[in-house]
């Protein structure tokens, strides 16, 4: 999503204090009458869609952090006579703005990229359909995610903006809502399950209105991860696994509920911190991090840099790991857009089962076919 430094200094800090995505509250029938789920996910925790059998009242609930924020979905079909607020979206979207990389895949794959007309941070768009919309305009520039320009975005007048919190509470965004734009807050990173980022696809195909091409999209990549799940459990050796790196002498390691967690567990890799608790990351000292990890067979990590002789002179203390004489280091982050966007966090969240198939060939590479990463890079 961002450059890797400022990943590592800011999201990967902040995903510390993230606990597992869940509901603490349930929706409240208003009435006798029956509250029929329209969309309950498989996999995600982060949403819900119910809908009141008597006021025909269509709701989606979205959790962030241990609030659970609720949003009236209105049909353009059906105008329900109602001021307009915040809280009120009307559906199919037409004309918005968004502030995540990850959405850009999804906005494509439904076919209503052609409605976004803003977007935080332009420069990190790699997907070259969506980039060609931001060179030539259509797609304007609005500040960065904590510091939103709001008079571009007012100028523009959207029907809805798409944006995420790092934070409990945001405060572009509620400026945005106090100046009667509609706002959407997208909470698909904190899920956990590596399916459960990519069925966000399903709350977008109901907004949209696309919502058979939202399920087959998921069902086909649900399917191609779990035949790809199958086939890592045919292995008869787990690697052990490092992962992270060290930043201003921390090393920050995915926790061992985490996403990144998960999809080295469901490739059959032996993660060296898999019973540790948490959603986020962990920060350990160099010492402990060498104690559990110096002898470890790979090392999913290693920065932007191009090469081990890079990585050693930026660190000296890489040079104790066994991985460093062995070359078994991959990094996700070499694979960038024109304009330096990571793929891997722009397309990773939408396409799971790419990142497992990655994986699987870097610990299993007897078990699949050997061809080009989707992501990963070698370094030599």
């Amino acid at each position: 999503m961002k450059q890797y430094k400022f990943f590592i200094a800011t999201v990967f800090v902040v995903l510390l204090f993230c606990t597992r995505c869940k509901f603490n509250k349930k929706p409240k029938k208003t009435s006798v009458y029956k509250i029929d789920t329209i969309i309950k996910p498989k996999y995600a925790r982060g949403f819900l869609i119910t809908r009141n059998n008597k006021t025909k009242k269509t709701t989606l609930y979205i959790n962030n952090y241990n609030d659970t924020i609720h949003y009236n979905l209105i049909s353009k079909k059906t105008l329900v006579k109602n001021k307009t607020t915040s809280k009120n979206i009307e559906i199919p979207i037409t004309k918005f703005i968004a502030s995540s990389t990850t959405d850009i895949p999804f906005f494509e794959a439904l076919e209503v990229d052609q409605e976004l007309i803003g977007f935080s941070e332009t420069k990190y768009i790699s997907s070259p359909k969506t980039r060609k919309r931001v060179n030539n305009g259509i797609i304007q520039e609005i500040g960065n995610t904590h510091q939103l320009n709001i008079e571009k975005i007012l100028e523009l007048q959207p029907k809805l903006f798409i944006g995420f919190n790092v934070t409990k509470k945001n405060k572009s965004i509620q400026l945005l809502e106090r100046n009667g734009i509609p706002t959407l807050i997208n909470n698909s990173w904190l899920e956990t399950h590596p399916l459960a980022r990519t069925e966000w696809i399903r709350l977008f195909g109901f907004l949209f209105e696309k919502q058979k091409k939202a399920d087959s999209i998921f069902k086909t990549i649900e399917k191609n991860y779990n035949v790809l799940k199958k086939v890592a459990t045919k292995a008869t050796k787990s690697s052990t696994i490092l992962s992270g790196n060290l930043y201003r002498d921390v090393w920050y390691t995915p926790a061992g509920e985490s996403f990144e967690a998960n999809l080295i567990k469901d490739a059959n890799g032996n993660y060296l911190w898999k019973i540790s608790k948490g959603t986020g990351s962990l920060s350990l000292s160099i010492e402990t991090v060498l104690e559990k990890g110096q002898n470890a067979d790979i090392w999913l990590g290693g920065g932007m840099f191009n090469s081990i002789t890079e990585l050693i002179n930026f660190e000296e203390k890489y040079q104790l790991f066994d991985v460093i004489k062995t070359k078994k280091i991959f990094t996700k982050d070499l694979t960038q857009g024109s304009t330096g966007g990571i793929l891997y966090f722009e397309t990773g969240a939408l396409r799971p089962d790419w990142i497992l198939e990655d994986l699987i060939q870097i610990f299993h590479p007897n078990l699949v076919s050997k061809k080009p990463f989707h992501f990963y890079k070698q370094l030599k």
